[in-house]
């Protein structure tokens, strides 16, 4: 729609320009000024225009159906029709990161964003660092933070500027996204990332229960092979057709009265220490004069969170320096340098503290009525109205700054870039009066979204789940381990109100389920991606499967790139397999994300960092629980590997049954009491080993093993078709004539293993096996 408006404006402009001829008279033409005043007036019809235009769209979102060729009231110019492997809806930190991945991963994407940012609430929403990310923070978020802090640094800058370190102007953020998917374009031959801004979709095309692609406002038609719902509020499910949640109901059984977090205008402000430019100091406050969202209702509750004689600790009201703190960033317009214990000299920040709408202030009391309700979910004109009186309520907070807390100097940042047709247009309220136009446009562009639809997937995450226990220092153990598990996540269940017992989903999850919940690290399973019946359709960003309070640990940058990741690496699977995204198999998953240097396991081990060469397997092991480190925070990467711990891996990985071992043992050296001895007769029963003596018959339990040793055991455990091997050895270590040559020609020849040496082609055949190494095999085993 945009994009149509914006030609309207230039032709009237120029137009306009027609008539002015040369120097200011009546006889001439217009004056310049005259022109200015026809422009504003152009603007403020062309708004008309565009408001009108939204009203004739459906105003219920859910409404519509897949097999409309046309939303009611969408544009009726042609566009063009584009051919990919994987479209991507919604260009926020999800959607950034799932697009990235496919296209690292040979696809060729679209990106599609309704606004003109990439970022979401990294950067379009202003919420500009990090919460969240010690432990399960990996992969591109850790790639986006390299790239932040390394962009800083070159301009003598600390991103140690709030509480959620990297911190960083949204502006940046957005140069670093923008630069990723641009080297992600051309990684492969086959790779492309085309972004496409200002682009909203409105209806989605299907074969029978199969996406295959979607239409847009402009007419534009994209085909994909995968679409995946990147959007803040999962506004492609209803689209799809695809069940989903919503509060604490579901599409098919909606819950009227049911509510969402509180969402947040976040935007970016700075202390211009020659004075704010012409229209960024307020002289009278916005807003109604009278009623609840007027200034004078709300600076009573602004003044209970942040005051003029406030605190510098977290004791409420804080002063204005402390609240800055909070979410400060770096300010490239200051040639100062400062940290977040500089508190006193830190000159831009946002704000994201007292200004959460519609609660009158969250951190101090809640009195359970005031809450988001699923309508703003469901309903374009509703969500815009409500999406314009939190931005109001910013507003009014920065007036608060100025004359309450006496901050003349402090107003909207004027260099983040925000400006642009987007925020010209289409995110121009009515309710904010002309005098802070221009401080308007110049915040976010989007509210911070803490909760919108979730799919009903194959699998549901709940905060029973993900509840951390911590046994001792520094180690955290879920309630729940997913051996299909594609990201890590380690924040606490954090709900902005709308978190009483009566909004919960009955049956999911309980108020209990939130106490003591630890941060710490959880696993998210590849099935929590998998709408419950559509095809050719994937999630990310906050609308994986999940139960309400699950979601809240979910919504953070760290989590949602992960699970972004995790989405476009499922996509081009799909893709390259010609299969639909339920039918790929989570260890490729897993494999390929860990090639990408992302955590797919809770488990950290201190001996184990991402630098160690074994570090990608024992992640994927780890996983899914087939070998894991001793209970003290230790992998023992090094040590060597027994025969009896060599039969517990071995049964996990070919999943044997080991519920009913004989009551008689096999081998003498191995009795019904000690450790291993069902899985040693579950191996023996299977014909994975005879032994290691015949007669006595025995097993050696407690003896190393040989890397051939391992190569045989692992060769019949997971049935390697050994038939076809070539005849000519790889290694020089390993003749025709071993009796372990096939199953290590087999693993060459696979991929399984390169040997033991990079200087020359050598198996090391008599080597003890070390955990390290038995990982390595069996992952590579596994995800090949």
């Amino acid at each position: 729609m945009a994009k149509y408006l914006k030609y309207i404006v230039a032709v009237l402009f120029i137009l306009s320009l027609l008539s002015f001829s040369g120097p200011s008279s009546e006889a001439q033409g217009l004056s310049i000024a005259q022109i200015r005043s026809l422009i504003q007036s152009l603007l403020a019809q062309v708004q008309i225009l565009q408001q009108k235009l939204y009203q004739l769209q459906s105003s219920q979102i859910s409404t519509s159906t897949a097999s409309q060729s046309k939303t009611p009231g969408t544009l009726t110019a042609v566009g063009q029709v584009r051919n990919y492997d994987v479209v991507v809806i919604g260009a926020g930190t999800g959607g950034t990161m799932a697009a990235i991945q496919a296209a690292r991963m040979g696809m060729k994407v679209a990106l599609l964003e309704e606004t003109d940012w990439v970022g979401g609430q990294a950067t379009a929403a202003g919420v500009a660092s990090t919460d969240g990310g010690g432990y399960g923070g990996s992969g591109l978020f850790t790639e986006f933070v390299n790239n932040i802090t390394n962009y800083y640094q070159t301009h003598g800058k600390s991103v140690n500027t709030c509480w959620g370190s990297p911190c960083y102007e949204p502006s940046a953020g957005q140069t670093i996204l923008r630069q990723m998917m641009a080297t992600a374009a051309g990684s492969t031959p086959t790779s492309a990332l085309d972004l496409y801004t200002l682009e909203k979709v409105t209806s989605v095309l299907k074969n029978e229960n199969t996406v295959t692609g979607v239409k847009t406002a402009t007419g534009d038609q994209f085909n994909a092979r995968v679409v995946i719902d990147a959007t803040e509020y999962g506004d492609v499910m209803p689209l799809a057709g695809a069940s989903y949640r919503l509060g604490n109901g579901t599409d098919s059984n909606p819950s009227p009265n049911s509510c969402v977090q509180d969402i947040t205008y976040t935007t970016t402000i700075k202390k211009y220490p020659n004075g704010v430019p012409q229209g960024f100091f307020m002289t009278t406050p916005p807003g109604p004069a009278t009623g609840p969202e007027s200034y004078n209702v709300r600076k009573v509750d602004f003044a209970k969170i942040v005051s003029l004689n406030g605190n510098e600790t977290l004791i409420y009201p804080v002063d204005f320096p402390y609240h800055n703190t909070y979410r400060g960033m770096p300010d490239s317009s200051n040639p100062e340098n400062y940290t977040v214990q500089d508190l006193n000299k830190i000159s831009k920040t946002g704000i994201n503290w007292a200004n959460d709408y519609p609660t009158p202030a969250p951190y101090i009391y809640y009195d359970g009525t005031t809450t988001v309700p699923i309508n703003y979910i469901e309903n374009l004109n509703f969500r815009n109205q409500y999406n314009c009186q939190a931005k109001l309520k910013t507003l009014q907070f920065v007036y608060y700054v100025q004359h309450d807390l006496n901050q003349p100097l402090w107003s909207v940042a004027n260099d983040e870039g925000y400006g642009g047709t987007y925020n010209t247009l289409d995110n121009s309220c009515a309710n904010i009066g002309s005098a802070y136009k221009t401080l308007e446009k110049n915040m976010s562009v989007m509210p911070y979204v803490r909760e919108g639809r979730r799919i009903i997937g194959e699998y549901t995450l709940t905060a029973s789940d993900i509840k951390r226990t911590v046994p001792f220092r520094n180690f955290y153990i879920p309630s729940k381990q997913f051996p299909t598990s594609v990201a890590v996540g380690d924040y606490g269940v954090d709900q902005h109100n709308c978190n009483a017992t009566s909004t919960l989903e009955a049956g999911l999850e309980i108020v209990s389920d939130r106490l003591n919940a630890h941060a710490g690290p959880f696993e998210i399973p590849f099935e929590s991606f998998i709408p419950e019946s559509v095809d050719g359709f994937l999630v990310a960003e906050k609308n994986l499967s999940a139960a309400r309070m699950a979601d809240s640990a979910l919504r953070l940058q760290p989590i949602t790139m992960n699970t972004g990741q995790a989405a476009g690496a499922i996509a081009a699977l799909a893709v390259k397999n010609n299969i639909q995204p339920r039918n790929v198999n989570p260890d490729q998953v897993q494999g390929a994300l860990v090639n990408a240097g992302m955590k797919i396991s809770y488990y950290i081990y201190s001996d184990v960092p991402q630098s160690n060469i074994f570090w990608k397997a024992i992640q994927f092991v780890s996983a899914h629980g087939i070998l894991v480190g001793y209970g003290n925070g230790n992998f023992g990467v090094d040590d060597f590997m027994t025969r009896s711990q060599v039969a517990v891996v071995l049964t996990k990985a070919a999943n044997l049954n080991i519920s009913n071992p004989p009551t008689a043992p096999t081998f003498q050296d191995v009795s019904s009491n000690d450790f291993g001895f069902a899985q040693i007769e579950a191996i023996y029963k299977a014909g994975i080993t005879a032994g290691c003596s015949l007669n006595p018959k025995k097993y050696c339990p407690n003896d190393s093993i040989t890397r051939a040793q391992f190569a045989v055991l692992i060769a019949k455990a997971l049935n390697f078709n050994l038939s076809n091997v070539s005849q000519t050895p790889y290694f020089a270590d390993v003749p025709a004539a071993s009796p372990y040559f096939k199953s290590i020609q087999y693993m060459y020849e696979h991929g399984i293993t390169a040997g033991c040496s990079i200087d020359s082609m050598k198996f090391c055949p008599n080597d003890m096996l070390t955990r390290g190494q038995a990982s390595a095999l069996i992952a590579n085993s596994l995800w090949k």
